[in-house]
């Protein structure tokens, strides 16, 4: 009998990696691991993953919940024995953007390799920390553009990378006229489409134009 249940005995599930690593409530993430099933439980911190989908034994997705405080916490797995994996500081939880990207101390740096497989996003915040998010080109599904008022008078414009599951990130806000083109040589940059959302201000050429 003792034999019996040793062999029957299932490994607990395990976990390599989160996807992105950094983002706001409601960040979409994909979990890699091994030995996953639908009976497992995910979560960062103290809260459990918002709409936890185990994909196969190896993958799994689910969103980042409210109310977690910004900074790094742990990604925890458990199985239905309640034994638990635990990579610490595995995700860090950011402030979401402003309402008002143009207005805010929120200052972004972007990268994209010369290889062009990912952009790296660094939001530099006004406490002195940085929250870094990477992108995999192969998951965009395209690039957003699209303006709004700003109180008091202006425009601001903005430029999101959307990914192929709705996620947006914000690339860049600024109130300067030559966003629209340059989201234009960016969606280029990439092989993405560029999807133009509301604008305020009619089409201005691109300087190659």
């Amino acid at each position: 009998m003792l034999l019996f249940l040793l062999a029957c005995a299932a490994d607990p599930p395990s976990v390599s990696s989160i996807s992105p690593k950094s983002g706001p409530a409601g960040t979409e993430v994909t979990i890699a691991g091994t030995g996953f099933s639908g009976d497992m439980t995910l979560q960062l911190g103290i809260l459990p993953l918002s709409e936890l989908a185990v994909l196969d034994q190896t993958t799994a997705t689910g969103a980042v919940p409210t109310g977690l405080p910004p900074g790094p916490v742990n990604l925890i797995v458990s199985g239905a024995s309640g034994r638990g994996m635990t990579l610490s500081k595995a995700f860090t939880v950011s402030e979401p953007e402003p309402a008002d990207p143009c207005a805010s101390d929120i200052k972004r740096m972007t990268h994209i390799p010369a290889d062009g497989s990912a952009v790296k996003i660094d939001r530099h915040l006004p406490d002195g920390s940085v929250d870094r998010i990477q992108l995999d080109v192969r998951e965009l599904k395209a690039v957003e553009y699209e303006e709004s008022a700003i109180e008091g008078g202006g425009v601001c414009r903005t430029v999101y990378l959307r990914t192929r599951t709705d996620q947006r990130h914000l690339f860049d806000a600024s109130a300067t006229d030559d966003l629209r083109w340059q989201a234009q040589r960016i969606a280029g940059g990439l092989g993405k489409p560029l999807e133009v959302g509301e604008t305020l201000t009619p089409e201005t050429p691109s300087p190659a134009e």
